[in-house]
């Protein structure tokens, strides 16, 4: 997967900015509290979670999604929505300067139902995609705002195509999710 220039520059601008506000943070964590708020990265959408217990949590995200594959001489556009539901587990919960940053990992199913533009003969074709993915996640409470999380996010996958051999596509992309993430916490 390729980033552009403008791409590299906004992720190492978003990073700098959550590195400066990481060192006054912290709210209640707690069971039965919902989060909810918007993911920026791949792909750009919104975020739900529901936590089970201090540890457990329920992930949820949607988004619409683009993608531009190449493949010997032919290329597709892909464009629809993207959905992903995930189980996160706290693994470790280090105290930076009073906040509590829970580091969590987990797995989750992700869904692609889109329609592919096919180049250069132009032909329109439903694909639907359906991946799993190791979910690798850094979330911090805020202490000044106590109703507000941030989290730094990065899930690795696979998606596979079941109408793959109908469209003559991939049959398994790699793939990864990624990005930054603030929620109102209640």
């Amino acid at each position: 997967m390729y980033i552009g220039g403008k791409m590299k520059k906004t992720i190492c601008i978003l990073i700098c900015i959550s590195v400066i506000f990481v060192q006054e943070m912290f709210a209640d964590n707690e069971a039965g509290t919902n989060k909810i708020g918007v993911y920026a990265g791949y792909p750009f959408g919104i975020s739900f979670s529901h936590n089970f217990t201090k540890k457990d949590q329920l992930d949820i995200q949607a988004a619409p999604n683009m993608r531009f594959i190449i493949k010997n001489n032919d290329s597709y556009f892909h464009f629809g929505g993207d959905f992903y539901i995930g189980y996160l587990r706290s693994v470790a919960e280090p105290v930076i300067r009073g906040a509590v940053c829970p580091f969590e990992i987990g797995a989750g199913i992700g869904l692609f139902p889109g329609v592919e533009q096919t180049y250069p003969d132009k032909s329109k074709n439903f694909a639907f995609y359906v991946g799993t993915f190791f979910d690798l996640r850094w979330e911090v409470f805020f202490t000044n705002v106590p109703k507000f999380s941030l989290f730094l996010d990065f899930a690795p996958g696979v998606y596979f195509n079941p109408t793959a051999f109908r469209y003559n596509r991939h049959l398994a992309v790699f793939a990864a999710r990624g990005g930054i993430g603030l929620r109102y916490v209640f």
